[in-house]
Formats: C-alpha cells, sequence, structure tokens
C-alpha cells in the first residue's frame, strides 16, 4: 500500500491475532506505534489478544501502560481484554486492578475476572464473585455457568454444584456443550454418576466432550467395565 491507516493497521493486527499468530501481531503493533500511529480500540484488542496468546505479560504490562499515558478513556473492550491478559498469566491482583477501576463492569467483565480467578485455582474466590455479581442483576451467560461448575467440581462440593444445576436449568442453558459437559464432569468428581449418566443421556451425545468428561467420571471413580462400554459406544458412534 503506497500510504497505510491506523485502519488497515488494525485490521492486520487483528487478523494476525485472530489466526493464532501472536507474535506476528506484537510486531505488527510495534510498527503501527513507530509510524506514528495512534492506536484505536481495535488494534489495543488485537495487540493484548496476542499477549494472552503467548502469556507475555511483561509486553501486555507495556501495551497497558502506553494505554494509561495516552490519558484515553478505557473502553470496555480494552479493560475486558486487560482483565483476560492478567488473569490468563497468573497476575490475578493485576487482573482485580482493572476490574475494580470499570465504573460500571458488565457481564463480560465478570466473567473474565470469575475465569482468572478459577484457572488460578482460587475456585472458592471465584464463586463468591459470581455470587456477588448474581445478586447485583448482572446477566448471567452460558460460559459463566461453566466455570461456576468447573469450580464446584474442583472443590467437590455437591450441595453447591446441585443449586447451580438448578440456577441453568432456570435460565435455559442446559443445552449448552459447555454447560452439559461441566454438569457431566460435576457430578462425575463429586462421586455422583448417576446423575451424571443421567445429564449424559439428556444431552446432545454427538459433542465428543460430554463424552469425555463421563467417561473420564468413570476412570477416577474406577468403573472400568462401565468405562469400556462408553468408549466403546463414543467409538462407534463417531464412526458413523
Amino acid at each position: 500500500m503506497p500510504k497505510r491507516n491506523i485502519i488497515s493497521q488494525s485490521v492486520l493486527i487483528s487478523g494476525y491475532s485472530q489466526m493464532g499468530m501472536a507474535e506476528e501481531a506484537l510486531c505488527c503493533f510495534k510498527m503501527t506505534v513507530a509510524d506514528g500511529f495512534e492506536p484505536n480500540d481495535h488494534v489495543y484488542v488485537g495487540a493484548l489478544s496476542a499477549c494472552s496468546s503467548m502469556l507475555d505479560a511483561r509486553a501486555g504490562k507495556e501495551i497497558h501502560a502506553k494505554i494509561y499515558r495516552s490519558c484515553v478513556e478505557f473502553s470496555p473492550r480494552v479493560s475486558n481484554c486487560l482483565i483476560n491478559m492478567y488473569g490468563k498469566c497468573g497476575l490475578l491482583g493485576s487482573a482485580r486492578f482493572v476490574f475494580d477501576a470499570i465504573l460500571e463492569p458488565d457481564s463480560v467483565s465478570w466473567t473474565a475476572l470469575l475465569s482468572c480467578c478459577c484457572q488460578s485455582g482460587k475456585n472458592l474466590e471465584g464463586l463468591k464473585i459470581f455470587l456477588k455479581s448474581y445478586v447485583e442483576g448482572v446477566v448471567l451467560n452460558e460460559f459463566s455457568c461453566a466455570t461456576v461448575l468447573g469450580a464446584s467440581a474442583a472443590l467437590e462440593d455437591l450441595r453447591l454444584g446441585m443449586q447451580f444445576h438448578s440456577l441453568v436449568v432456570k435460565c435455559g442453558f442446559e443445552p449448552d456443550k459447555f454447560v452439559v459437559t461441566g454438569l457431566v464432569d460435576f457430578y462425575a468428581k463429586c462421586g455422583d454418576l448417576d446423575s451424571a449418566f443421567r445429564v449424559f443421556s439428556e444431552a446432545d451425545q454427538s459433542y465428543l466432550s460430554v463424552w469425555t468428561a463421563l467417561i473420564g467420571g468413570y476412570a477416577q471413580q474406577g468403573k472400568g467395565k462401565k468405562l469400556l462400554m462408553s468408549f466403546a459406544c463414543c467409538t462407534c458412534q463417531a464412526s458413523t
């Protein structure tokens, strides 16, 4: 191109980032800044997503500092990407700092922070964040429900997970692939294989993840015969 602009730079960075070419996305971001362009939200989101993929907290912090120095108000999209980036890099304190600076966090912001806590092994803290968002009337989504089920499974809290199951049914999220997989995995890890199989039998069994959760549950609980039967059924279905 004889003359590039911030739009063409933004499209290139976003394209690299979406295709998993994180290093190329960051190189393009540095070139954009070096050429004197002022990055926009799309540029920052693409660059921060690349940092998340590479688990490059140092580059992410540099981008965060640049946004701060520019005196531009953080958009929800950029803030949510920062939370996600810090969370994936294991910097939960920094993720919480960004979240607390958001005046009106949306459901994506709450879900990003929730996911950060659970990925860092802070499952109990993640559950508290979920409950706080629910009390404040934040609209639930399938991903937050699946994440909470994963936290309940890690804590092996059957009673709590069953309450979340009721909430999932109430919100109509049961058919979702990630939610139903989370339910099967939760019941299996808590040793309630009957409930795990009941959820599995009512689910869309074309999802490989649902089969994997059930088979993993049988393996964990030492149910070798049922494991082999389930594996055989899964293999037969996959071949048809």
